[in-house]
């Protein structure tokens, strides 16, 4: 469900957004052209100030009627046993896999297997 059906979470718009990161992200990269500037000008590294963030993207808040319940946990789905099971499944398939490969079929084991009662013509 989006924010729009959830008033709390209400903030700026995406390209509000979007247009105070791109300036941040701005701000940032001219600072630190002036800070290379002042160690390549001979300043001491330990005098100059290194630009720090001043806008941070806002996140959206949790709902404070839907509190979790302290004894409830996420779903782990590769702790259940299906998920054991899955993996045990193909763990022997890809042993089956292996052991065709190192062993191909040859026509010689074809020709071993006999013909169904009747032969193949299923008219017959």
């Amino acid at each position: 469900m989006g924010s729009r059906n959830r008033p709390w979470m209400a903030g700026p718009s995406r390209a509000e957004r979007s247009a105070k990161a791109a300036h941040e992200r701005q701000r940032v990269h001219v600072a630190l052209g002036e800070m290379t500037l002042e160690l390549a000008a001979g300043a001491d590294p330990l005098d100059v100030d290194e630009p720090a963030r001043a806008w941070v993207m806002p996140r959206p808040l949790a709902d404070p009627d839907e509190v979790p319940e302290p004894g409830r946990r996420r779903f782990r789905h590769w702790k259940l046993r299906t998920w054991k099971r899955r993996s045990a499944e193909r763990h022997r398939r890809a042993l089956i896999e292996r052991e065709v490969a190192d062993h191909p079929v040859t026509a010689a084991d074809l020709g071993a297997v006999s013909d169904p009662p009747g032969g193949l013509d299923p008219a017959a």
